[in-house]
């Protein structure tokens, strides 16, 4: 792994355990049966049949765990909001998994509503072992980066 830049790591992990694993692989939820995911025929990421016509993009993975990583290692989802219809940087903020998404990895804007997204980004990095998925505490789900992986 000499050759990638350091903010390629993450990425380089899910790819090479992917491959590994004849690119194919099941992620955990928090709820409901694992969900099925592959190495995207085109080679820019991750497919899902979840997100039908939407590649999980590796560098998104890259700047998930360094925007979780800015903010201490852990980064709440905002799933439940943006599943019933909040609008980012009103019941979305810009810092949890889904604003930041959107607004700096999709350029969604302001105001904006938000496609759920966050379940498979954090699935596919658990199921990589690089971070680990918590459920809510009161204040929605979260991730933890794994000590591993802390300022990658």
């Amino acid at each position: 792994m000499g050759f990638f830049k350091k903010e390629n790591q993450i990425s380089s992990i899910i790819k090479e355990k992917l491959k590994a694993n004849n690119g194919k692989a099941l992620m955990p939820t928090l709820r409901g049966a694992p969900i099925a995911f592959w190495l995207s025929p085109t080679g820019m990421g991750i497919e899902t049949d979840k997100l039908p016509n939407y590649i999980l993009e590796w560098e998104h993975f890259d700047e998930i765990v360094k925007k979780a990583n800015s903010l201490g290692g852990k980064m709440y989802r905002g799933d439940v909001i943006a599943m019933s219809g909040g609008k980012l940087g009103e019941e979305i903020p810009y810092d949890c998994m889904e604003g930041f998404i959107a607004s700096e990895l999709l350029f969604t804007g302001n105001g904006m509503s938000v496609t759920r997204r966050s379940t498979y980004y954090s699935g596919i990095l658990a199921w990589a072992g690089i971070i680990t998925i918590h459920r809510s505490q009161g204040n929605g789900s979260f991730i933890t980066v794994n000590i591993k992986y802390r300022n990658s």
